[in-house]
């Protein structure tokens, strides 16, 4: 599926810890759980939160879960 491969190459652009950032936001942490979890300030992971996004040209958290789950990186229960 060529949509699933150009997204697998979309995350290879994201850094590390926007890549936690982002694996953290698909599993539906709050941005202050993340804060706490990764030793960041709030506004840090919402900054992250919005880099990732641009970078991967989404509009939610929603499409995140939904990219994260068709590449492998979270498991639906």
């Amino acid at each position: 599926n060529i949509k699933i491969e150009g997204e697998s190459e979309l995350l290879k652009k994201l850094s590390a810890r926007e890549f936690d950032v982002f694996c953290l936001l698909a599993q539906g942490q709050t941005g202050k759980a993340i804060a706490d979890e990764l030793c960041l300030s709030y506004k840090t992971v919402a900054n992250y939160s919005t880099t990732i996004k641009e970078k991967l040209a989404l509009k939610s958290v929603a499409e995140m879960t939904l990219i994260a789950t068709r590449q492998g990186i979270i498991k639906v229960i």
